[in-house]
């Protein structure tokens, strides 16, 4: 263990041990993991035995276990109605599918632990079930909420660092310099989707809350990604066919601010070829993407193309195991196709269909709350199209954190509904 992992462990041991008596600090550590992959000189190990490392990730995994056993033993939401819950039902269907395809891995040659490795960070999943079971989680969530801001504007100053100060800077495929992971897009969108579509505070501030978006933005900037950039613009349209005339007219002035400053932010990030401007710059990367011959275009069609020619091999579980670096693909569905044929995607499927399916029944008191979580939930999928960021664990936490306040409002819903019928 390293320095840095050795000052973690002092912090992180102690904090999950208060989690069993304060469960919502489970959300704020998990949503402080993607954070930690910039400290410098840290694995993220907690704890090691001989050659065994055990990561933060593990231990918080074994927490969430711990609360999940407790509340379903002393049932303080009855497991009945906790488990007749749509998305409840999803979740383990989805978890057990993840067994299945990791006991074919290790049949196929796959080391124990490496299983073993996946089906926990597949566990995170099991966060949407314990949200609801958290006391007072609705008065609790706002909180969250507002840390999930910090969280976004410390990412951005991470990549605002990396970038102009200690140079930590890569390239993209496409030649696009960067400073955050792609998949870092999906954690910074969760807070912009709350300024925008639910914040009561930052509804009543206009320049405050543009001044924060444009904040925002420039991490998404860092991060490096076209696909970000279409997700955010996504998002925009929507919070725009969503708000009230009065706030569309009034906002037009207040945006026009906001562009400008997000572009005079992002103007000195980007190091234009001599003899080129930026304008300039920006169509031929637009042309890129849409240009059939252009060499990034045809490496990620390969990638889809050898999918299809699996999948018309072995249609129903594809190579039926967990996916390796060299035959990743980063669109979600191609993905699935090629491991784990039409089975996996249906399942997958299946967990999207849910997801919509409940908030169109789920009767929630604040519809802008509901607009909130699904229009992240959209951009997170519209996202995870063209990149990796589902089979990312640290970053699609906040997207099972958004199944859990969905969830939580469907078994809430069905105890007031049992308590009105009684009466």
């Amino acid at each position: 263990m390293t320095i840095g992992d050795v000052i973690l462990s002092a912090i992180f041991l102690p904090l999950g041990i208060l989690c069993l008596f304060r469960p919502i600090f489970l959300l704020y550590l998990f949503a402080i993991l993607p954070v930690l992959r910039f400290l410098p000189a840290t694995s993220l190990t907690i704890l090691s035995f001989g050659s065994i490392n055990i990561y933060v990730y593990d231990y918080l995994i074994l927490i969430m276990a711990l609360l999940l056993i407790y509340y379903l033993l002393f049932k303080r939401q009855p497991g009945n109605r906790l488990f007749a819950s749509p998305i409840t039902k999803v979740i383990v269907l989805v978890f057990i599918w993840d067994i299945f395809i990791g006991i074919l891995s290790f049949l196929k040659g796959f080391n124990l632990a490496n299983v073993l490795r996946y089906l926990s960070m597949d566990s995170v999943m099991f966060i949407a079930i314990l949200i609801p079971q958290i006391e007072d989680i609705n008065i609790k969530k706002e909180r969250f909420f507002k840390f999930g801001i910090i969280i976004g504007v410390v990412f951005t100053f991470f990549g605002i660092w990396r970038y102009f100060v200690s140079y930590a800077i890569e390239a993209t495929s496409s030649g696009t310099a960067r400073t955050l992971l792609g998949n870092d897009v999906v954690i910074i969108l969760f807070p912009i989707c709350y300024i925008l579509f639910y914040s009561d505070f930052f509804r009543k501030h206009k320049m405050l809350s543009l001044g924060t978006i444009s904040l925002l933005s420039i991490g998404i900037n860092f991060a490096g990604h076209r696909s970000g950039w279409l997700a955010l613009i996504f998002v925009l349209i929507m919070w725009y066919f969503y708000s009230e005339y009065k706030m569309k007219i009034s906002w037009i002035p207040s945006v026009g601010i906001a562009l400008l400053l997000t572009f005079i932010l992002i103007l000195p990030t980007h190091r234009i070829i001599p003899g080129r401007s930026m304008v300039g710059d920006f169509v031929v990367r637009i042309s890129d993407t849409i240009n059939l011959e252009d060499e990034n275009t045809q490496e990620r069609l390969a990638k889809w193309k050898y999918s299809f020619e699996i999948f018309k091999k072995r249609p129903l579980l594809g190579l039926g195991r967990y996916p390796v670096q060299t035959l990743s693909t980063d669109n979600i569905f191609a993905r699935k196709l090629l491991h784990q044929g039409i089975l996996g995607l249906t399942v997958l499927v299946i967990l999207f269909y849910v997801i919509f399916k409940q908030f169109k029944n789920s009767s929630f008191k604040n519809h802008r709350y509901k607009r909130f979580l699904r229009v992240y939930i959209l951009a997170f999928i519209l996202f995870s199209t063209f990149n990796t960021s589902f089979s990312d664990p640290l970053s699609r936490v906040f997207f099972f954190f958004s199944l859990g306040f969905l969830n939580t409002e469907i078994v809430i819903g069905s105890l007031s509904t049992i308590k009105e019928d009684r009466l």
